[in-house]
C-alpha cells in the first residue's frame, strides 16, 4: 500500500444549506391593469324610490293647467320650480296643431303622493275621459350633449327648496272649527278727526290717541291704538286682546260723539289698508312738525324745572 495515499487526510464534506441551491424566481411583469370602460352618457337615472314624476294620459282636451293641478293635487303637494315660482307640470302639445295632446307630466314633492295618486287617480274620471297614470320613465333621445344636462343646485337653492316645501307641509288652518278669526279683534273707527287738525298742532295725535285708549279699555285688554292722520275719512284702529271685546268697543263707539263728530265703529275685514302713501316733501313736512312738537315739549319742562329752582 503506498504510504502517500495513507497518509492523505480525507476532504472534509460540508453539507450546503437548500437555501444557496435555490435559484431565485425571476420576476415576471404584470400587465398594467384596465379601467373598467366609464359607463354610457346619460340624460338621468331615476330610481322608482326616489321618482316622484307621473305620466297622465288620456286627459280631456280642453283640460287648462290650472285644472290638471287641482286634479293632481288630490293625492299630494305638486311642487313649484324654484326660479319661476310655478307648478312642475307639463302639459304636452302637438308643434303641427299647437294644441293640447292629452298627455301631461305632475312632479309631487313626496314619493308618497306618487303612490297614492296611482292608487286613487288611475282610471278616474276627468270630464268623462277616463285618465291612465304611471310613473314617469326618461329616456334619452338622440346624441348625449352634457351643456343640456340638468345643472345641480347650489348649497343655497337647496337650502331654500328645503324651506319652501317645509313651509307647505306645515301649512295649518287660520282657525279651528268655532274658534273667531284674528282680525276680528280689531276695531276700525272713522270719522274720528279732520287732517287738517294735525297741521296747526301736531299733538292732537297723541290726544286722540290717549282718549281712546282711555274709553276702549273699559270693555277689555287694549293693545294698540292706530291713528291713520293722513287718511280723509280720519280713521283710527283699535287692537284688542280678544274678539268679544272688540265687539263690545264696537256696541260702545258706535254712533257715539267724540269731540263734536259723531263715530262709526265695525270689525275689521281683515283686507282693507288704510295707511295713505306719503311723498317725500309731506314727509319732510311730518318730521319737522314732530320735531317742533317735541323742542316745544323739552323748553316747557326747561321752564318748569327752572321754576321750581326759583321757588326754592
Amino acid at each position: 500500500m503506498d504510504s502517500s495515499r495513507t497518509n492523505r487526510r480525507p476532504l472534509k464534506q460540508t453539507k450546503l444549506s437548500p437555501r444557496k441551491w435555490r435559484k431565485k424566481p425571476e420576476k415576471v411583469e404584470q400587465a398594467p391593469k384596465r379601467k373598467a370602460p366609464p359607463p354610457e352618457p346619460t340624460w338621468f337615472d331615476v330610481d322608482d324610490e326616489h321618482n316622484t314624476n307621473v305620466y297622465v294620459t288620456n286627459l280631456p282636451l280642453s283640460l287648462t293647467e290650472d285644472e290638471f293641478v287641482e286634479f293632481m293635487q288630490k293625492c299630494g303637494l305638486v311642487m313649484r320650480d324654484l326660479s319661476t315660482g310655478k307648478m312642475k307640470v307639463k302639459l304636452y302639445i302637438d308643434p303641427e296643431t299647437k294644441s293640447f295632446k292629452g298627455d301631461a307630466l305632475c312632479t309631487y314633492i313626496r314619493i308618497e303622493s306618487v303612490n297614492l295618486a296611482l292608487q286613487l287617480l288611475d282610471g278616474s274620471d276627468l270630464k268623462g275621459n277616463k285618465v291612465k297614470l304611471e310613473r314617469a320613465k326618461f329616456q334619452m333621445k338622440g346624441a348625449f350633449d352634457p351643456k343640456l344636462k340638468p345643472k345641480k343646485r347650489k348649497k343655497k337653492e337647496r337650502e331654500k327648496l328645503k324651506r319652501m316645501q317645509e313651509k307647505l307641509f306645515d301649512w295649518r288652518p287660520e282657525k279651528m272649527r268655532g274658534e273667531r278669526a284674528k282680525h276680528e279683534k280689531v276695531v276700525i273707527l272713522t270719522n274720528v278727526f279732520v287732517p287738517s287738525m294735525f297741521d296747526a298742532d301736531v299733538s292732537l295725535i297723541l290726544e286722540i290717541q290717549q282718549d281712546l285708549r282711555e274709553e276702549c279699555s273699559k270693555c277689555g285688554t287694549v293693545k294698540k291704538v292706530i291713528m291713520y292722520d293722513q287718511h280723509p275719512e280720519g280713521v283710527a284702529q283699535v287692537n284688542m286682546k280678544e274678539p268679544e271685546e272688540a265687539d263690545a268697543v264696537v256696541q260702545l263707539l258706535n254712533g257715539r260723539w267724540f269731540g263734536k263728530r259723531k263715530l262709526f265703529a265695525e270689525i275689521w275685514d281683515g283686507r282693507t289698508k288704510y295707511k295713505i302713501a306719503e311723498t317725500d316733501s309731506q314727509i319732510t313736512q311730518r318730521i319737522e312738525k314732530w320735531d317742533k312738537f317735541l323742542e316745544g315739549e323739552e323748553s316747557t319742562a326747561n321752564d318748569g324745572a327752572q321754576k321750581t329752582n326759583t321757588d326754592n
